[in-house]
């Protein structure tokens, strides 16, 4: 009878960490459905800095237009205030992993300096590790460290249409695959000693044009985060199991 309740203590404790161990949670950061442009729905802020930018509803979702001298996008952050438009948006564990899921047409796209593109994403951690992708009409590149050049992509046509990009970082990795087929991967990158302050913001997202040398009209659809969060063992289960497994250990000593 010990034996029994002692094993099936260890058996509990064994199966509540593996079923429990994560929790997956998918946010809406722009539902794309709803008539309504990102910044009117409550994750996102949208700013244009200099120059001019527009945004209007698509069958698409939003369109977003901007020129040369105009930086406009995006973001989880209000540069402002510097916290997060909506404060449930989570914690991007990189241990745990996360994904951001976005679909995005370019329509057109000019930049004058090869280490530029009128459209990227940039996704950071909770320790400020994390990628920057820009999109071309025909390549889509990762930013390389704090010096922002032109790092690790691929030849690709971001202009024949709407397409599901996932951008998925896992421990010191990322990848970003377009229609579930993976395009590239490489190491996660610290950008945080550069002069811009978004680069030492925390669990942070960006979607849009960040430079002055380039500009982009692009269509940009649903856009969805997943994370994968650790759940530690309740405590009053873990005493029940415990005590299961104690009382049966200290049984087995008589």
């Amino acid at each position: 009878m010990i034996k029994a309740i002692f094993r099936i203590a260890v058996i509990c404790i064994i199966w509540y960490g593996a079923s429990s161990h994560a929790n997956a949670a998918t946010i809406t950061l722009y539902d794309d459905t709803a008539n309504a442009l990102p910044a009117a729905q409550p994750w996102l802020f949208y700013l244009p800095l200099g120059g001019t930018a527009s945004q209007s509803l698509i069958s698409a979702g939003a369109q977003l237009t901007t020129d040369l001298p105009v930086m406009a996008g995006y973001s989880n952050t209000n540069p402002f205030s510097r916290q997060h438009v909506n404060a449930n948006f989570p914690a991007l564990d990189r241990s745990t992993g996360f994904s951001l899921v976005f679909e995005l047409e370019v329509l057109s796209e000019m930049h004058n300096n090869a280490n530029r593109a009128g459209f990227s994403v940039i996704l950071l951690a909770s320790d400020k590790l994390g990628i920057e992708i820009g999109f071309w009409g025909d390549e889509i590149w990762a930013q390389s460290g704090p010096n922002f050049t032109h790092a690790e992509g691929k030849d690709f046509d971001t202009t024949a249409g709407e397409t599901t990009y996932t951008l998925e970082i896992v421990n010191a990795g990322y990848s970003l695959s377009a229609d579930t087929n993976e395009l590239f991967s490489g190491p996660l990158r610290d950008y945080s000693s550069a002069p811009f302050l978004v680069y030492s913001l925390t669990d942070y997202l960006f979607m849009g044009d960040d430079t002055s040398s380039a500009k982009a009209d692009v269509a940009l659809g649903l856009v969805q985060l997943h994370t994968l969060t650790a759940i530690p063992l309740p405590g009053s289960a873990l005493l029940f199991f415990s005590g299961l497994a104690g009382f049966g250990f200290f049984n087995r000593r008589k």
